[in-house]
């Protein structure tokens, strides 16, 4: 599972923005630190003008990336699992597997 939260690197520490929730200390972890400042378009492949055309085309979601009917994205990881449970019994009351519980197994 990934859990993503922000939070500030500051003298070697970093200080969550919000408790993780349902994860046990001494859990590993992956650190990814945002480096903010001007891109290089130019090593990108891009020059201004398509820089500028490809902002604007984008422009065009910024409103629905940004609404709160977005927020279910958040947790995706967690929504998955919860859709690929199974949710009944075989008919035959056999203990056969089904298809989303063998994956769940898989990746578990």
């Amino acid at each position: 599972m990934l859990k993503s939260v922000e939070g500030v690197y500051s003298n070697g520490k970093i200080d969550l923005m919000e408790e993780p929730g349902n994860v046990c200390n001494g859990t590993h972890v992956i650190v990814t630190f945002l480096v903010s400042g001007p891109i290089d378009l130019q090593s990108r492949g891009l020059n201004e003008a398509q820089a500028a055309d490809l902002r604007a085309r984008l422009q065009t979601f910024a409103e629905d990336w940004e609404s709160s009917e977005m927020d279910i994205y958040d947790d995706y990881d967690a929504a998955k699992a919860k859709f690929l449970k199974p949710t009944r019994k075989p008919i035959d009351g056999s203990h056969a597997m089904t298809r989303s519980s063998k994956i769940m197994r898989k990746y578990s």
